[in-house]
């Protein structure tokens, strides 16, 4: 009885049902019945009959739906070497997976067969959100070592821009993140004490004026 979000059904993402103890986890086949994965997992997301998500201790693994096969997601970089990645989380947008890496919370990105991996920031990096606006998509996430640098990449270009947002004394807003979510009016987020806060935006996010500091930096 659950309403599926537009944001879920945008990402094609099927996130796991699990029951009390978490030792056993259910996703929504693409004949709609309920199927069991057969352990707990994470970040379930689906292209055409394949599945993939992760299991513990941070294997990205894929199920083809139609043989039952399990086999876990193997890393190329461009040069054909082979990369030994445990994700903390991932998501998949237009056959392009990113993620963070468990070893070092940098974010990645590859293709969903695993090549041409490569890191896409030198820091570490936590709460992935994916958001389209205006036909483009948008991927936000939060500077791990500092809780309150929001970053924003648009996935077109690969511009990484930090999001600044200040009360009316130029005061930062933003603290202790733990996640956070974005729309077209508000950005919402939950600090580490489980407190939400919503901040309410005159635009959205992507259309606030953006400043070169420097090449390479907005």
């Amino acid at each position: 009885n659950a309403k599926i979000l537009d944001s879920a059904m945008n990402k094609a993402a099927y996130y796991p049902i699990f029951d009390e103890n978490k030792e056993d986890s259910k996703y929504i086949a693409s004949d709609g019945t309920s199927t069991h994965l057969g352990e707990s997992v994470a970040n379930v997301y689906r292209i055409k009959n394949t599945l993939y998500f992760i299991q513990h201790p941070g294997k990205i693994m894929t199920k083809d739906e139609l043989t039952g096969e399990v086999t876990e997601l193997k890393f190329k970089d461009d040069g054909g070497t082979r990369q030994t990645i445990y994700a903390e989380e991932f998501l998949i947008i237009k056959n392009r997976l990113y993620g963070v890496d468990a070893s070092n919370f940098k974010l990645f990105i590859c293709n969903t067969d695993g090549s041409d991996f490569k890191y896409i920031t030198d820091k570490g990096v936590y709460s992935l959100f994916l958001r389209k606006y205006n036909r483009n998509y948008y991927l936000y996430y939060c500077d791990k070592q500092s809780k309150s640098e929001v970053h924003m990449i648009e996935l077109t270009t690969m511009d990484d821009y930090t999001i600044e947002i200040t009360d009316m004394e130029h005061n930062n807003l933003l603290s202790d993140i733990k996640s956070f979510s974005v729309t077209d009016s508000q950005f919402v987020y939950t600090d580490q004490g489980l407190r939400v806060h919503t901040i309410n935006l005159d635009d959205p996010l992507e259309e606030f004026e953006i400043a070169r500091v420097r090449e390479g930096q907005y």
